[in-house]
């Protein structure tokens, strides 16, 4: 039996592996690539954008697919407008955490989706705490004619009890980030795809305010 789990376990990693190699190119000097994500994360103050979010299961069947408009404002200002297929909003700062359905405002537990949470922690935490000398994850970089992949895999136990496999593409025109990529320990995936992004405009205070 164990036997049999390694030659899986083995079969899948390469399997994995040809699929990256047919579609991306491996940086093994990503260092000029790395410096410009993060300069395009460090002058991104704030962002409106629409957004798809779809979560397969592990029959790759897929169970949750909603829309909506993101806004995003240094630091810790995060508004999701869920327009479909049921309208709702969430509201993210760095006191509170509320979201309002049905005409009414409750708080959110955010940590009791750990999915949710860590796509939130990414958007508006330092980039570099994600894509450059992690504690937390392995990194690889890979790049195709329209995006590059930043890929990272859990080194710790804590972390590969949610997470298999994270990954964020980066347009390759402007360098901002254009989706993200989450492989949960309980074969779920869940893809979150930014689009229309309006960077560094006016936002009102009211956009961050439910009523």
């Amino acid at each position: 039996m164990n036997r049999l789990i390694v030659i899986f376990l083995l079969f899948t990693y390469n399997s994995n592996a040809q699929e990256l190699i047919i579609n991306y190119e491996k940086l093994n000097k990503p260092d000029s690539i790395i410096s410009k994500i993060i300069e395009k994360a460090n002058a991104t103050k704030s962002l409106k954008c629409s957004f798809i979010y779809t979560e397969k299961n592990n029959s790759n069947t897929i169970e949750v697919k909603s829309s909506g408009i993101l806004y995003f404002k240094k630091p810790y200002q995060i508004k999701w407008e869920y327009k479909s297929p049921k309208q709702y909003e969430i509201l993210l700062n760095k006191k509170k955490s509320l979201i309002k359905e049905d005409f009414e405002i409750n708080d959110f537990f955010i940590e009791a989706n750990p999915s949710f949470n860590e796509i939130n922690n990414i958007l508006r935490n330092d980039i570099r705490n994600y894509i450059q000398n992690s504690d937390d994850y392995l990194i690889n970089y890979y790049s195709n004619n329209s995006e590059i992949l930043v890929q990272l895999v859990p080194k710790d136990n804590k972390s590969s009890l949610f997470f298999q496999k994270i990954e964020l593409f980066f347009n390759k025109v402007d360098f901002g980030l254009q989706a993200i990529k989450l492989n949960t320990s309980y074969s779920d995936e869940l893809y979150l795809e930014l689009s229309q992004r309006y960077l560094n405009i006016d936002t009102p205070k009211e956009t961050f305010k439910l009523k």
